[in-house]
Parts: structure tokens; C-alpha cells; sequence
């Protein structure tokens, strides 16, 4: 946890000062126009961390919570997600970076750039529903492959953003950081609060 939100704080300070990251975000931008992946894939792959998806997913969970009575997983959920929401709203505005902008779309309409909303939304999301699955599934393969498989959706998630252009890697790291920092958080919260019982 504590790892991550150093992480972000460096990634913040490089790139208002135009450090490091800067220059690594200018070389993989290079190497994603030179590898011409397939935009139709990429939206694909952006879909899954559109906020109204995660949200309409978020409502399946809770509604899910409901009927099986875990009351404080529900809570966690709804309120991390929620909470993340407005942080990254909060954390835009403060920031103020504009979009690299691309062919595809025009950065002007899509606000600001740090930190990805896509990135932190799945990262904080996914993430927690990663750690659920170890809490309630007790068949080892199905948690081993709930694992990779949200893993992976989040890594492709922050890589769609940048092969659509909208964001700096920067920007996709930095929301991967905050995200995992705040899904951390709240898990310690549902550790610490619900005093090693379920539901």
C-alpha cells in the first residue's frame, strides 16, 4: 500500500517538473505508433473500465451481496469504488494535464489526462474484487484464474488508453498506483472492522 502512493507521489513530481517520465512517456508513445495495434481491439479492451460499465458491474455485486447477505462486503465495494470516483475527479482538476491526443480522438473533449480514470477505476475495482474472490472461493484454480484474469484485464485496460492515445504512460501508471493504494485502504478498513468475520 504504502509502496504505491510513494510510487504515485514520484510519478506526480516527475512529470509536473518534467523529469524521467516524461522522457519514457515520449519513447512508448513512439513505440505504440510504430506497433500499430488494432483500435477496435483497444475500445474493446477500454470498455471493461468505462465507469458506467464498472458501475453497472458494481450494481450486479452489491445486488449480489444482498441476496447472500454480505453486508460488509457490500459496503466496501460501493463505497471504495465510489470514494475512487471522486478522487480521481479531485486529483484531475488538480493536475490539470492535458491529453497527448490522437487521430483517432480528439483530446479537447475528453478532459484531463493525470491520473488515468480507466487505470485507477479498474485497478481499485478489479483490484478488490481480486482480493473477494480469495476471501469466498475456495477452489484454488478458480482463485488462481480470477487472479490472472482480472490482473490481465486491468494491465489491458491502462494499455488500451495509451494505443487510443488519450493517455500519457504516465498517466496510466499513476492511476494504476493510486488505485491499488485506495483498494488497499479499504480492504485494511474490511480487515481491521469486521473482526475476522464475513457477510
Amino acid at each position: 500500500m504504502l509502496v504505491s502512493i510513494v510510487l504515485f507521489c514520484f510519478i506526480a513530481n516527475s512529470m509536473v517538473n518534467n523529469g524521467i517520465m516524461a522522457e519514457i512517456d515520449h519513447k512508448i508513445a513512439d513505440l505504440i505508433k510504430k506497433a500499430s495495434f488494432n483500435n477496435r481491439i483497444a475500445l474493446f479492451i477500454t470498455f471493461w473500465g468505462n465507469r458506467l460499465t464498472i458501475i453497472i458491474i458494481e450494481i450486479v455485486m452489491l445486488a449480489f451481496c444482498k441476496v447472500y447477505k454480505y453486508h460488509r462486503e457490500a459496503i466496501i465495494i460501493f463505497f471504495a469504488v465510489q470514494t475512487e470516483f471522486i478522487l480521481n475527479f479531485f486529483l484531475k482538476n488538480f493536475f490539470q494535464r492535458s491529453r497527448p491526443g490522437s487521430d483517432f480522438f480528439p483530446s479537447s473533449i475528453y478532459g484531463y489526462s493525470f491520473p488515468s480514470g480507466h487505470a485507477m477505476d479498474a485497478a481499485c475495482f478489479y483490484g478488490i474484487l481480486i482480493y473477494f474472490s480469495f476471501i469466498f472461493i475456495k477452489d484454488k484454480r478458480i482463485k488462481v484464474f480470477n487472479t490472472v484474469f482480472f490482473s490481465l484485464l486491468i494491465l489491458l485496460i491502462g494499455l488500451s488508453r495509451a494505443v487510443l492515445g488519450l493517455h500519457y504512460f504516465s498517466d496510466i501508471l499513476g492511476g494504476f498506483c493510486f488505485g491499488i493504494f485506495w483498494a488497499s485502504l479499504w480492504i485494511l478498513l474490511y480487515k481491521n472492522f469486521s473482526g475476522g468475520k464475513i457477510g
